[in-house]
């Protein structure tokens, strides 16, 4: 499967939406190594970039709530620490041999990173519309 970053999920601060694409390009690398059987070091070393890359992500767009006075910073963080210690989980789960990556699992995944932008992203993007306008 191949995911897209839509238009109507770009936020409007450039770096972020950026950022998105990174995480949903990460997204699609793990797929391709999932459908094409990698070994479990390759997809261990996505799920790992995928982890890092989501923790330098969500310290950017707090850095952006505080520049731009965001009143729902403290949950939309909470959701972040929430989001990155699952993901933590899934990471250890998978190489302890405790769990497999699946299309199922991609699912879950996948959920998590659109759903949050489509989410929480999107009523930053709100903000910014007033804001910056």
């Amino acid at each position: 499967m191949h995911w897209t970053l839509n238009q109507d999920m770009m936020i409007g601060i450039d770096k972020i939406d950026e950022q998105h694409q990174v995480l949903v390009d990460i997204l699609n690398c793990m797929s391709r190594a999932i459908i094409q059987g990698s070994e479990d070091d390759v997809v261990s070393e996505i799920l790992e970039e995928l982890h890092h890359y989501t923790e330098f992500h969500f310290s950017y767009e707090e850095e952006q709530f505080e520049k731009y006075g965001y009143p729902d910073a403290q949950q939309h963080a909470q959701a972040h620490q929430h989001l990155v210690q699952k993901l933590a989980d899934l990471k250890t789960q998978y190489q302890a041999c405790e769990i497999d990556l699946t299309s199922s699992m991609m699912d879950l995944l996948t959920d998590w990173v659109f759903g949050h932008i489509r989410g929480s992203d999107m009523r930053f993007q709100g903000l910014l519309a007033r804001v910056l306008c």
